[in-house]
């Protein structure tokens, strides 16, 4: 629905010049994570091995359970389910990376017997291919990688996500893969790796293409992804598509003003103008009808250094209480940051909310409730998504509401 030439909020554009167009941004991040596996071939193959892990074990209950076994037997600290690698789905693919590091050892023993006692050919290739060095490099790799990609998308996530934390969150995931790519840098787990592997033993169980020309083709590798995946994330979120959020957060931002006065009458000037340039031109037109700019720049400007002196005096408020506070107790003394403050507020910069109305949808509509009408599903789906909790129900009040009812049948026990 984002395209370019002819995607909702290009039509939309149509109709309002003045509207903002807004990619969601935990979409952006799960899509830049699957560009950047797709970009590199060595990881892409990675994937397709894990996807087949999953499979194998996915289509036999006798297979999963012999896993669990073995799990028990290595007095593994966390067994864990093996997960569908899914790198489009708010990066479900960090999980099934877990799964694979966490189940290793059991999973070289289940492979083992597979293809030595029941002459499984499929599980005698997964077996070669996961005790490939490059392999068992490339999990470790992603768990220190993957990690920091899902803080990021944790926090695009939260119910109070705003547009104040976009851009310092991706710049500081790409600040955090560039140390890894700096000389001598390793993660946690790399470095676990190579101080665990011994005479090309891990773990009690030796691996495969442990050669010097091997381990230099995984550091290509690893540069390649790490670099690949910093190209995505910027080039998923340039600077043009959240420039404007960026201008909003600086100009309404009250905890990011300057403390001195000298200083503080010249902040954020620039990304002002940037926005009067947008909502203030008055030279647009719709199907002939000059538009009506919502904002006027010059009130803007005359309004700008007593609008940040008298918000700074409330104590440094962050991005959403400044525009807040606009909105509510000086209206009617800054009406145009009060607009500002206003459209800062209602662009959606994820869809998660969105997403999750779909998950509560599917959770009340189910094959059993088919013909709840509309009413009644809306209800319900509110009730789930802002009621109280059980705990705080009154179920006593519920029963006299029942009770009263008219023309209600008598309840026998």
């Amino acid at each position: 629905m984002t395209g370019r030439h002819n995607g909702v909020g290009v039509r939309l554009k149509h109709q309002n010049v003045y509207l903002i167009h807004v990619h969601c941004a935990a979409h952006r991040l799960a899509l830049a994570a699957a560009d950047a596996s797709r970009g590199v071939k060595k990881v892409t193959e990675y994937k397709k091995t894990v996807n087949n892990i999953f499979n194998f074990f996915k289509y036999s209950a006798t297979r999963y359970q012999r896993l669990r076994e073995l799990n028990k037997i290595l007095e593994s600290e966390d067994v864990l389910s093996l997960k569908e690698p899914c790198s489009v789905r708010w990066l479900s693919f960090g999980r099934a990376v877990k799964g694979i590091y966490d189940n290793w050892p059991a999973l070289v023993m289940e492979f083992d017997e597979e293809a030595a006692q029941r002459d499984n050919a499929i599980a005698g290739g997964l077996l070669k291919q996961i005790k490939q060095y490059s392999f068992l490099a490339i999990t470790h790799l992603l768990m220190d990688v993957l990690p920091i990609m899902d803080r990021c998308n944790l926090v695009f996530q939260r119910e109070d996500v705003n547009l104040a934390t976009i851009e310092p969150m991706v710049q500081s995931t790409i600040a955090s893969l560039q140390l890894l790519l700096e000389p001598d840098s390793l993660g946690e787990h790399e470095s676990k790796l190579t101080r665990e592997i011994e005479n090309n033993v891990y773990r009690g169980h030796s691996l495969t293409y442990v050669a010097a020309n091997h381990i230099e083709g995984y550091a290509n590798v690893r540069r390649d992804f790490i670099t690949y995946l910093i190209e995505r994330l910027r080039a998923r979120f340039p600077s043009e598509c959240i420039d404007f959020l960026t201008c909003l957060d600086k100009v309404l931002n009250a905890s990011k003003y300057p403390d001195r006065d000298v200083e503080i009458r010249d902040y954020g000037t620039e990304s002002l103008a940037t926005l009067i340039a947008h909502f203030g031109a008055t030279n647009r037109v719709e199907d002939g009808v000059p538009m009506v700019a919502p904002v006027h720049g010059p009130d803007l400007r005359a309004e700008f250094t007593q609008m940040k002196l008298t918000l700074r005096a409330h104590g440094r408020p962050n991005f959403c209480e400044s525009c807040r506070i606009l909105i509510n107790e000086y209206g009617e003394l800054f009406p145009m940051f009060r607009l500002l403050a206003c459209i800062a507020l209602v662009i959606p910069v994820s869809s998660v909310p969105c997403e999750r109305g779909f998950s509560c949808q599917n959770r009340v509509l189910t094959a059993r409730r088919n013909r709840l009408g509309d009413d009644h599903a809306d209800d319900l789906m509110l009730l789930t998504m802002e009621g109280p909790s059980v705990a705080d129900f009154r179920f006593d009040r519920a029963r006299e509401i029942f009770a009263s009812r008219a023309n209600r049948n008598p309840i026998k026990f």
